[in-house]
């Protein structure tokens, strides 16, 4: 099931739906457990749909546990301008 949220998650961005995608990302997250592409995906879902502190949320969420992970460090950047 979670790829199949993630491929609905991902369908929703394209369509211009991120509240949407936020929902379908967060589903995927409950059903296969937190990895980076998929926080990356629901923060930068969130972000979009206008939910700053939900996005910063999961972002320091997803550092917490992986301190070193670029792509979450260049999106917490991307986040604060």
């Amino acid at each position: 099931m979670t790829e199949v949220a993630t491929e609905i998650g991902d369908y929703s961005v394209r369509l211009g739906e991120p509240a949407l995608a936020t929902r379908w990302f967060d589903r995927a997250i409950d059903d296969g457990g937190p990895s980076t592409v998929l926080q990356v995906k629901l923060a930068d879902a969130a972000f979009r749909a206008g939910d700053v502190a939900r996005a910063m949320q999961v972002i320091d969420e997803g550092l917490a546990a992986e301190p070193g992970k670029r792509s979450m460090q260049q999106l917490k950047e991307r986040l604060r301008r």
